[in-house]
Protein backbone atom coordinates (compact mmCIF):
# COMPACT_ATOMS: atom_id res chain seq x y z
CA UNK A 1 0.00 0.00 0.00
CA UNK A 2 1.31 3.43 -0.97
CA UNK A 3 0.39 6.59 0.92
CA UNK A 4 -0.21 8.79 -2.10
CA UNK A 5 -0.62 12.00 -0.06
CA UNK A 6 3.13 12.42 0.39
CA UNK A 7 3.84 11.40 -3.20
CA UNK A 8 1.33 13.90 -4.57
CA UNK A 9 2.80 16.65 -2.40
CA UNK A 10 6.27 15.75 -3.66
CA UNK A 11 5.36 15.92 -7.33
CA UNK A 12 3.34 19.13 -6.88
CA UNK A 13 6.31 20.80 -5.13
CA UNK A 14 8.58 19.71 -7.97
CA UNK A 15 6.10 20.97 -10.56
CA UNK A 16 5.75 24.37 -8.87
CA UNK A 17 9.54 24.73 -8.66
CA UNK A 18 9.80 24.59 -12.47
CA UNK A 19 9.86 27.82 -14.51
CA UNK A 20 6.41 29.06 -15.60
CA UNK A 21 7.05 28.32 -19.29
CA UNK A 22 7.97 24.69 -18.51
CA UNK A 23 4.88 24.29 -16.30
CA UNK A 24 2.71 25.59 -19.15
CA UNK A 25 4.32 23.14 -21.60
CA UNK A 26 3.65 20.24 -19.22
CA UNK A 27 0.03 21.35 -18.74
CA UNK A 28 -0.50 21.53 -22.50
CA UNK A 29 1.08 18.07 -23.00
CA UNK A 30 -1.19 16.59 -20.33
CA UNK A 31 -4.32 18.20 -21.79
CA UNK A 32 -3.47 16.87 -25.24
CA UNK A 33 -2.74 13.42 -23.78
CA UNK A 34 -6.08 13.43 -21.98
CA UNK A 35 -7.91 14.43 -25.16
CA UNK A 36 -6.10 11.80 -27.25
CA UNK A 37 -7.01 9.09 -24.77
CA UNK A 38 -10.66 10.18 -24.65
CA UNK A 39 -10.52 10.67 -20.93
CA UNK A 40 -13.39 12.61 -19.36
CA UNK A 41 -12.98 16.36 -18.97
CA UNK A 42 -13.36 16.36 -15.23
CA UNK A 43 -10.58 15.07 -13.04
CA UNK A 44 -11.71 12.89 -10.16
CA UNK A 45 -10.06 10.39 -7.84
CA UNK A 46 -10.83 7.48 -10.15
CA UNK A 47 -9.27 9.11 -13.22
CA UNK A 48 -6.20 10.22 -11.27
CA UNK A 49 -5.46 6.80 -9.89
CA UNK A 50 -6.79 4.46 -12.57
CA UNK A 51 -4.38 1.53 -12.42
CA UNK A 52 -6.68 -0.72 -14.43
CA UNK A 53 -6.47 -1.02 -18.20
CA UNK A 54 -3.62 -0.29 -20.55
CA UNK A 55 -3.53 3.48 -20.06
CA UNK A 56 -1.29 5.00 -17.43
CA UNK A 57 -3.01 7.06 -14.78
CA UNK A 58 -2.95 10.85 -14.97
CA UNK A 59 -0.62 10.97 -11.96
CA UNK A 60 1.78 8.51 -13.60
CA UNK A 61 1.97 10.69 -16.69
CA UNK A 62 2.25 13.87 -14.61
CA UNK A 63 5.10 12.34 -12.60
CA UNK A 64 6.96 11.35 -15.78
CA UNK A 65 6.59 14.80 -17.35
CA UNK A 66 7.72 16.69 -14.24
CA UNK A 67 10.71 14.42 -13.66
CA UNK A 68 11.74 14.67 -17.31
CA UNK A 69 11.64 18.47 -17.01
CA UNK A 70 13.83 18.40 -13.90
CA UNK A 71 16.32 15.92 -15.35
CA UNK A 72 18.19 15.79 -12.03
CA UNK A 73 17.50 12.10 -11.47
CA UNK A 74 16.25 12.73 -7.94
CA UNK A 75 13.08 10.64 -8.33
CA UNK A 76 13.80 8.05 -11.00
CA UNK A 77 11.08 5.58 -9.97
CA UNK A 78 7.51 6.59 -10.78
CA UNK A 79 5.39 5.21 -7.90
CA UNK A 80 2.18 5.74 -9.86
CA UNK A 81 3.35 3.62 -12.81
CA UNK A 82 3.09 0.39 -10.82
CA UNK A 83 -0.27 -1.04 -11.80
CA UNK A 84 -0.12 -3.58 -9.00
CA UNK A 85 0.22 -0.96 -6.29
CA UNK A 86 -2.66 -0.16 -4.04
CA UNK A 87 -2.88 3.60 -3.59
CA UNK A 88 -4.76 5.07 -0.67
CA UNK A 89 -5.83 8.70 -0.57
CA UNK A 90 -6.09 10.19 2.89
CA UNK A 91 -8.24 13.20 3.56
CA UNK A 92 -6.12 16.23 4.36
Amino acid sequence: MINSNNLIKTIVRRFVSLPPQVRMEIAIKLLRWRDENNQPGEVNEESLLSFSGARPSFLARFWDEVEAAHADGLYTVNPFADRGAQVVLYAA
